[in-house]
């Protein structure tokens, strides 16, 4: 004998019998995970002759965890590993994710995050150089493709316009949301790290 949970599964993680028998095996953990509920619920599975587990469920209802067993089983009878999938479903999620992390979008939460201190018309000259200035030639980039190239490229506009000053006032700005995104995890490098190298004096 083992301990019980109050459904009357073993806390060891033995799958019940009858219909939730089929693949969906239920268990009852104490201690170590924080689910609401204390229950978790694991998808068993066999798969080119080895054993599997697709994923554990925390606070999911036994009629999800039956739909997804069921789901289960349909790819398996299309030759298709559900972990596999699950996966592949998962990266395309994550790559959908950063595309639509652009820099417009870094930049607008580095401004919320980071100048909420900032006295009103500091915050509003921000606002303005990013909408009217920034934006316009950064904005649409996935922050994770921003390149150094493509920020010198833009400042060099305005540094064309004559407005050398300007473009400096960018640059620093740029930067900073740089920064940011590389603290925050969205991108491995700083694009805006060396851009006073390119700029003119």
């Amino acid at each position: 004998g083992g301990s019980y949970g109050t459904d009357g599964y073993r806390a060891q993680g033995i799958a019940p019998t009858g219909e939730e028998g089929r693949g969906c095996a239920h268990e009852v953990r104490r201690g170590g995970l924080n689910f609401q509920d204390g229950k978790c619920r694991r998808l068993s599975y066999r798969f080119a002759g080895k054993q599997k587990t697709l994923a554990v469920y925390p606070d999911v209802s036994l009629k999800m965890a039956r739909l997804a067993r069921d789901k289960a089983r349909e790819l398996l009878a299309q030759g298709i590993d559900p972990a596999e999938k699950k996966a592949e479903k998962a990266e395309t999620e994550r790559a959908k994710q950063e595309e639509a992390r652009t820099f417009h979008v870094v930049a607008m939460e580095y401004y919320d995050r980071k100048l909420t201190d900032k006295r009103d018309l500091y915050k509003r000259q921000m606002l303005a150089r990013f909408e009217n200035q920034i934006f316009p030639f950064l904005g649409d980039i996935p922050i994770f493709k921003l390149k150094p190239s493509d920020i010198q490229t833009g400042l060099g506009g305005v540094e064309e316009r004559g407005s050398i000053d300007m473009a400096h006032r960018l640059a620093s700005l740029i930067r900073q949301v740089c920064r940011y995104t590389v603290a925050a995890g969205y991108a491995e490098f700083n694009a805006a790290a060396e851009l006073s190298a390119a700029m003119t004096p």
